[in-house]
């Protein structure tokens, strides 16, 4: 009888975490590569001083539309470089006076963005993070999503850029 108890119990408890794992599931996905726009100095290579930009692809992995709200990459994204040693570079002076609390710095797009279907938008890193000193540093993106339960983040693959002297 107890056994039987626990096993409903059990049972019911699974059921009940698999809707919460369900309903907190994000509906994007964050793929983020090397922008090739003409100042990288090939693939992952970008040469010191001239920008380090990366392409964002967001995909919709839901049943339902998603609606993106964009404003400035530098309000919308929260991106993390790490340098070689695993430390994280410093934030550019742009960032840290950057204002971000509810004002419209440089675009106010919104996109629909269908299941299945994917919207790309640039990041330019150098703004974000001091990435000036030749070397490799590790790059990746994360996104808010307020609209979702939970406010929740999604995280990007992490990749690999290198800064040519």
């Amino acid at each position: 009888m107890a056994v039987n108890i626990a096993l409903r119990l059990g049972s019911a408890l699974l059921w009940l975490a698999a809707g919460f794992a369900q309903r907190s599931r994000a509906p994007l996905a964050i793929t983020i590569s090397p922008s090739s726009d003409g100042i990288s100095v090939g693939g992952d290579e970008f040469k010191a001083g001239a920008g380090v930009r990366v392409i964002v692809t967001l995909t919709n992995v839901s049943n339902r539309d998603v609606t993106l709200h964009l404003t400035s990459p530098m309000c919308d994204y929260a991106v993390e470089v790490r340098d070689s040693t695993g430390g994280l570079a410093r934030d550019t002076e742009h960032k840290r006076t950057a204002n971000c609390s509810g004002r419209t710095l440089g675009r106010n797009v919104y996109e629909i963005v269908r299941p299945n279907e994917s919207a790309e938008d640039v990041i330019n890193v150098s703004r974000m993070s001091d990435v000036s000193q030749p070397g490799k540093y590790l790059v990746q993106v994360m996104l808010k999503l307020p609209e979702e339960p939970g406010h929740v983040v999604v995280n990007s693959n992490t990749i690999t850029i290198t800064v040519m002297p």
